[in-house]
């Protein structure tokens, strides 16, 4: 891998031009975003964002291919904050997200798709459908009005006003189902989508599937015979540090001694945090995972996950491999986020230090993890069949009808 390409990247200076982007935003945004209001729509125009120009990943990536492989007419643009450094099928048209064109293509689109929660430049018109393909399952940490007080003015009023000019929400679980009822602002026309999350249709899809496994294994250049553990913590408000100070190496070791394989740990960490890794002593066994765009393929790339507060836990528990949380900073967290009362009674192995998650590797038991994951997914069971993109891309269909 080459880590001065990677460097490069998750430097702030460098991942986003901040100043141009400020100086659009604050400066030519909102005269333009009034202008090209009046533009017509195009019916066949649909438009893409993921993570506010972030590459192509998440749900958005995976309705996307759906609606490639239906064969209809579709005009698909995709918003990125840097055209060169992302790659995209061929039938799929990228635009820089701050700029003049993308207003344009907002103002124009029949169709917005975003999974992220803001105050969009161009304002909604009655006649365009705005799908919300939230970016998580159900997790364990407070959101949107669990959490008001910790989130800040700004977040709130632009994730109140998303939830007005939304049209729908997509949802994996009974437990999203209502937390999406409770918390998230939502207008009574928004429809609740539970379908499972079109990111998950990967996942269901490839669970016994070998050739898949193996062949990201070989994209990502991970050795054929060895086992690679995933890290994909969640971001904290305050942006602390302290709850990613594993003990890296000596995880590593007893992965090691446990598995009896050559172990390697992944490290991915939240696009809100990105530029903060500098604090992690990269090499041989401990990698970086954060610049792959497309978290799902590195969930089925690897063999087992370490997570927080992260909903990633769920999306990996799809696969039918172990799964680990490691909340070292969960004092501080409850304190600064908050955490739903569901957290406690997920069923992995918890951790609230280094100590505990060392003895987790070393008292891990497949048969009775297993039986505890089981057990808990009876009770609260998933959509994700691996059919969400198709239902998504045909309710799409039915509210371009209806909205003619």
């Amino acid at each position: 891998m080459n880590y001065s390409r990677v460097k490069y990247l998750l430097s702030s200076g460098n991942f986003i031009k901040k100043g141009k982007r400020k100086f659009f935003k604050k400066f030519l945004q909102r005269p333009f975003a009034v202008l090209v209001y009046f533009l017509p729509i195009k019916e066949n125009r649909i438009v893409f964002d993921n993570f506010g120009g972030k590459g192509y990943g998440d749900s958005t990536k995976y309705i996307a291919e759906e609606l490639i492989k239906s064969g209809r007419n579709y005009e698909l643009v995709w918003l990125v904050d840097n055209l060169s450094s992302y790659e995209f099928p061929k039938q799929i048209k990228t635009v820089k997200i701050d700029s003049i064109k993308a207003l344009c293509m907002r103002a124009t689109a029949k169709v917005w798709i975003d999974n992220v929660r803001h105050l969009h430049p161009v304002k909604k018109k009655k006649e365009q459908v705005y799908l919300q393909a939230w970016h998580a399952p159900f997790g364990p940490k407070k959101a949107e009005a669990d959490a008001e007080k910790e989130l800040g003015e700004d977040y709130v009023r632009e994730a109140k006003y998303d939830g007005q000019i939304a049209d729908g929400i997509i949802s994996n679980s009974k437990l999203l189902d209502n937390q999406f009822k409770r918390a998230f602002w939502l207008s009574d026309h928004v429809e609740i989508l539970s379908y499972g999350l079109p990111r998950n249709d990967f996942l269901a899809r490839q669970i016994d599937n070998t050739s898949e496994y193996d062949y990201l294994r070989k994209k990502f250049g991970f050795e054929k015979d060895g086992f690679y553990i995933l890290y994909a913590p969640t971001f904290r408000d305050n942006y602390s540090l302290e709850g990613y100070k594993l003990e890296y190496e000596k995880i590593v070791k007893e992965f090691s001694a446990k598995v009896n394989k050559k172990v390697k740990m992944v490290v991915r960490l939240h696009p809100n945090v990105w530029n903060q890794s500098n604090f992690i002593n990269y090499g041989e066994n401990i990698l970086i995972g954060t610049i792959y765009p497309d978290m799902q393929e590195l969930l089925l790339a690897c063999d087992a996950l370490i997570s927080d507060y992260s909903s990633c836990v769920f999306d990996f528990a799809i696969l039918k491999k172990p799964v680990f949380i490691c909340a070292l900073d969960i004092k501080e967290y409850e304190k600064t986020r908050g955490l739903l009362p569901e957290f406690y009674n997920f069923p992995f192995p918890m951790a609230t230090s280094n100590e505990d998650m060392i003895n987790n590797i070393k008292n891990y038991n497949q048969e009775i993890y297993f039986a505890n994951v089981n057990r808990y997914f009876k009770k609260y069971p998933l959509y994700d069949d691996g059919n969400a993109s198709r239902r998504v891309v045909d309710w799409l269909e039915k509210k371009i009808k209806e909205k003619k």
